[in-house]
């Protein structure tokens, strides 16, 4: 029988889904006293639209704005003209991870 997720599962899952891999996450989530396997993590990570390889070069767009000193709008509008690739992680969720797309591009316009 499938068990839903609890918000703070889904949480839990957000704030680990860029760093850890999903066997990580189960752990975690076992020790946290949550009873999810290897496999659910995996499919819930799909579900969410996260991969699930781990990956620390991502960033939110209000993450690059302040490490900037930029006005969050300022990076949006660089994901808008194709300067950053942005994904949206989850529908409900206005979180976008960006990636520089062209350095070569992005500093000869700024």
């Amino acid at each position: 029988m499938k068990k839903k997720w609890t918000p703070q599962e889904l949480e839990i899952l957000d704030e680990m889904s860029e760093a850890y891999t999903p066997k990580q996450i189960a752990y975690r989530l076992r020790r946290r006293g949550y009873h999810r396997t290897t496999l659910a993590v995996h499919k819930k990570l799909y579900a969410l639209g996260y991969s699930a390889r781990p990956t620390l070069d991502n960033y939110s767009c209000s993450q690059i704005a302040q490490a900037l000193s930029l006005n969050p709008c300022t990076v949006a509008k660089w994901v808008k003209r194709g300067w950053l690739k942005a994904i949206r992680r989850m529908a409900e969720c206005t979180r976008i991870s960006c990636q520089i797309n062209s350095s070569k591009a992005f500093s000869s316009t700024n």
